[in-house]
């Protein structure tokens, strides 16, 4: 269990990371399939993974339960809920689109406007002009 889910959170980074960044860790571990369904979270794995107390964690999975990914009911071990095959949601798609972008953004801001540009016109494209 511990194995798969450290796995799919990746290396642990050379900064410090809080609660907003390990529910997007677990968000795209989920909608990429490297967390399927029925994967159970250990608070206490993740907080050490990330050398953190359970505290952030809690929080994490409370984001994470919040959009549909994860059951979390007090005093019992987090399960995931969701999968990439039934997460079609907007943001879904918006973020896998803005991963492809991600690689150029480290151009200075003169240059990141067009980029911008380019995301959104794919992201509208995408949703059939709807926005």
């Amino acid at each position: 269990m511990c194995e798969v889910l450290l796995n799919a959170l990746g290396p642990r980074p050379d900064r410090q990371v809080d609660g907003v960044f390990i529910a997007g860790q677990l968000a795209l571990a989920i909608t990429s399939g490297a967390l399927p369904i029925g994967t159970k979270l250990s608070q206490q794995s993740i907080a050490n993974h990330y050398g953190l107390s359970r505290m952030p964690v809690r929080e994490a999975l409370r984001c994470a339960q919040a959009k549909g990914l994860i059951s979390y009911v007090p005093n019992h071990t987090p399960v995931v809920v969701a999968s990439a095959a039934n997460d079609d949601s907007d943001l879904a798609k918006a973020l896998r689109l803005l991963e492809k972008c991600l690689p150029r953004l480290d151009r200075p801001n003169d240059e990141l406007a067009p980029v911008v540009a380019e995301f959104l016109d794919a992201y509208q494209a995408g949703n059939g002009g709807d926005q």
